[in-house]
């Protein structure tokens, strides 16, 4: 179990490192992100648990650090059964220096549960 754990956070961190798509250009035919309708295409076409997006208090809890990261949008869902091991976390940063932080971040949470 804990070994899916840690797959499905790996999974989550490399899903949105890639969704940390460029700006809306022209030239090079690429289009922002959404987040959110990633997550909500994600959970429609696989057996996932009832999800509850975290935010404010709740994201501070579990992700200590990521509320201080300056972000363009995120999306960060846990199961609502706690003896369900799922979470989606999904970040974009406005600036690239930020995305180190928040892979230790991602790191930190996975190394909790392993």
């Amino acid at each position: 179990m804990k070994k899916l754990t840690a797959l499905l956070f790996a999974l989550t961190l490399v899903l949105s490192l890639a969704a940390c798509g460029g700006k809306d250009d022209a030239s090079s035919g690429s289009k922002d992100a959404d987040l959110s309708a990633f997550y909500e295409t994600l959970v429609s076409e696989g057996e996932w648990p009832s999800m509850s997006l975290l935010e404010g208090e709740m994201l501070d809890n579990f992700y200590p650090g990521l509320s201080g990261v300056a972000t363009k949008q995120s999306a960060v869902y846990m199961a609502d059964i706690t003896s369900v091991a799922c979470e989606i976390a999904l970040v974009e940063v406005e600036n690239a220096d930020d995305v180190k932080t928040v892979e230790d971040n991602f790191q930190a949470r996975i190394h909790y549960h392993v």
